[in-house]
């Protein structure tokens, strides 16, 4: 080498290995961030839906005893007519006058009986009525949520 050749910065050279290393690496990065997940995972079983059962049924308040001016005990029953044994969820028992005037209502829940097809099941639920007005109501109904027992 001569004394010029020695004053000239020395070019460092990327060797191949280095750039196909660099390449590799930046390769593997960019798969990580926008690739395909190709874990192998199984697919999820399809749920089958659940069989829609078919509950019937009638509710009526059978007797209204006024307890005072202010309240009164509804006696209901539910019959099962249909095909399907269930126990009510809940029910909302309702209660008023041919006017409109004097109303009550509750939610009844925590039936633990079974009501088969063709049976009937009895309870009673204490109801206040607004103003004063449980010796003049004439009228009730009673709405069930029912679920099925197997």
């Amino acid at each position: 080498m001569t004394s010029d050749e020695n004053l000239l910065p020395k070019k460092k050279k990327f060797k191949k290995w280095k750039i196909f290393g660099i390449s590799f690496v930046v390769l593997i990065i960019m798969g990580a961030l926008f690739g395909e997940d190709t874990s192998t995972t199984s697919p999820a079983p399809e749920a089958s839906p659940e069989p829609t059962l078919e509950f019937s049924y009638s509710a009526e308040i059978t007797r209204w005893e006024p307890i005072n001016p202010a309240s009164g005990r509804a006696v209901f029953t539910i019959r099962n007519t249909g095909e399907v044994s269930f126990i009510p969820d809940s029910c909302t028992v309702r209660v008023e006058d041919d006017s409109l005037t004097y109303k009550g209502f509750d939610f009844v829940s925590g039936f633990t009986e079974t009501i088969k097809p063709g049976a009937k099941f009895m309870a009673n639920v204490v109801l206040t009525v607004t103003k004063e007005g449980a010796f003049f109501i004439t009228n009730g109904s009673v709405d069930c949520e029912l679920k099925a027992v197997s």
